[in-house]
């Protein structure tokens, strides 16, 4: 692929903020495709079974990084997500492990721009790209320590995260 152009970066991207606002999750296995936009986007999704869940999280606590490399005139970037669930329950538990049993999952965020970015499945690697999910639990010490649980995604995908253009007011794909 040859380079078709410069990058541009204004004052106004000098303002700019990290965190993200909301998380829908879903099964790789759910997902039949996504439709490329004409720039580094996804403009449509096409969920045959399943939607994407939506989950809360304590605030501030999602955080996203990836790291590059290239071999052999290959990219690839490998992707962790993590967020905090507060507060141990039953109810949280029997939800959380039914994302660690997903075979790899794929996730939609929302940050603190408005954009909305998809995580584990890109144009490349399809569904291949999804995360594989683990949650830790944690009960503190002390009778002020927390108890919560700790969810981490990590993934393979061949581009970096596409930006979602799409409708996430439907609620027949996306949870509300």
């Amino acid at each position: 692929m040859a380079l078709t152009g410069g990058l541009s970066v204004s004052c106004a991207d000098s303002t700019r903020r990290g965190g993200v606002k909301r998380l829908w999750i879903t099964d790789s296995k759910n997902i039949t495709s996504f439709t490329a936009g004409s720039g580094h986007e996804f403009n449509a999704v096409v969920v045959t079974s399943g939607t994407f869940y939506k989950f809360q999280y304590e605030d501030f606590t999602f955080s996203v990084s990836s790291e590059g490399s290239k071999e052999n005139g290959s990219s690839v970037i490998n992707h962790s997500v993590e967020f905090t669930i507060p507060k141990m329950t039953k109810e949280k538990a029997a939800s959380l492990q039914e994302v660690v049993d997903l075979c790899k999952a794929v996730l939609v965020v929302e940050d603190y721009n408005d954009h909305y970015f998809v995580i584990g499945y890109d144009s490349i690697l399809e569904d291949k790209a999804g995360l594989h999910m683990v949650v830790d639990q944690v009960i503190g010490a002390g009778l002020q320590d927390s108890n919560h649980y700790v969810v981490k995604g990590t993934g393979v995908s061949a581009e970096l995260f596409r930006e979602y253009t799409g409708d996430v007011t439907d609620s027949a794909d996306f949870q509300q």
